[in-house]
């Protein structure tokens, strides 16, 4: 399985405790090679996955078909029964149980950890 690299570029600013008195300086941009991935996730919520056709299902769905013939789809994907989790555990690969809160514990959430989005960012590529 290959990885997207991380940049190698440093922190080039200052990060004080008041922002006016932080300085941004801005990572150089990077020019795409014509061979950059498109990448387009989708997830389908409260939908079975026997349901699908695309998945041997009795449901017709003939443009996720299309997507899926085309592309690359993921069978093995551990989902709970409550929607949040599995997008956060979707967004960053972290297991679903870090993105709940029990009783007055609070757990990590998705702005605490690194995301698919943020890692593409790092290579430049836009996200929508």
């Amino acid at each position: 399985m290959k990885h997207l690299p991380f940049t190698s570029a440093k922190f080039q600013g200052k990060a004080e405790q008041l922002i006016e008195d932080s300085v941004a300086v801005p990572l150089e941009k990077k020019q795409l090679p014509d061979s950059a991935p498109n990448v387009l996730l989708i997830m389908l919520d409260d939908v079975g996955f026997g349901s699908a056709a695309t998945f041997g299902g009795p449901i017709e769905m003939p443009a996720v078909s299309e997507i899926a013939k085309t592309g690359i789809s993921y069978n093995h994907f551990h989902t709970t029964a409550l929607c949040s989790p599995t997008r956060a555990s979707l967004l960053t690969g972290a297991i679903t149980t870090r993105f709940i809160w029990e009783g007055s514990q609070r757990w990590q959430t998705v702005s605490q950890v690194m995301t698919v989005l943020y890692l593409l960012s790092l290579q430049r590529l836009r996200k929508y």
